[in-house]
């Protein structure tokens, strides 16, 4: 386990030195969503959340095959998990201040508790089934990981590339409308088809 970093009420965060350029920028951001998800939730308070940091995958993969008792269900790809009710995830550390897997990075505590908080509070709760894409697309809105992403300049960009989809889906209507009525004219086949 690496050392411990922060301990407040709501959280304690295990992490080596090497990531402190993250851990120490985030506490402000995780503490706004600590209070913004309360509200949200309409819970006075929540459980003290442990966060595992860990700057070597192969020091992640090795505790999060302790806590599951086996070496084989973790895939290859993952960085990150909320095994036990806790976040744990491996950071490459010396990422570019200021780019966006940094930025991931900061925003990845407020992004796993969002998914904890509304598995025990919401779907354990009232015995619902996960639905894997709207849970996390609800985290991805609530965590503020997108926030920068939220200006008019992007969303006129992202309608513009709505209308232009659109029209090419037409475009691919009338296109293949008109290819089957060439071939049918092409070679004599019947209307019947």
């Amino acid at each position: 386990m690496e050392k411990i970093q922060i301990d407040t009420n709501d959280f304690i965060l295990y992490s080596p030195d090497s990531l402190k350029y993250i851990t120490d920028n985030m506490v402000s951001i995780l503490n706004a969503a600590i209070a913004f998800y309360k509200k949200l939730f309409d819970i006075a308070s929540f459980r003290k959340i442990q966060i595992n940091y860990f700057d070597s995958l192969e020091k992640f993969r090795e505790y999060i095959y302790s806590l599951r008792g086996e070496r084989k269900s973790l895939p290859e790809y993952a960085t990150g998990t909320f095994d036990n009710g806790m976040i744990n995830t491996f950071i490459k550390p010396n990422l570019f201040v200021g780019s966006p897997l940094y930025n991931k990075a900061l925003y990845l505590a407020n992004h796993e508790l969002f998914h904890i908080m509304y598995q025990e509070l919401i779907w354990e709760r009232k015995k619902l089934k996960r639905i894997v894409w709207f849970d996390e697309g609800i985290t991805q809105l609530f965590s503020g990981e997108n926030n920068k992403l939220l200006n008019d300049d992007n969303f006129i960009n992202w309608f513009k590339y709505l209308i232009d989809t659109k029209k090419v889906e037409a475009y691919g209507l009338n296109v293949l409308n008109d290819a089957i009525s060439f071939y049918k004219n092409k070679f004599n086949i019947g209307k019947s088809l």
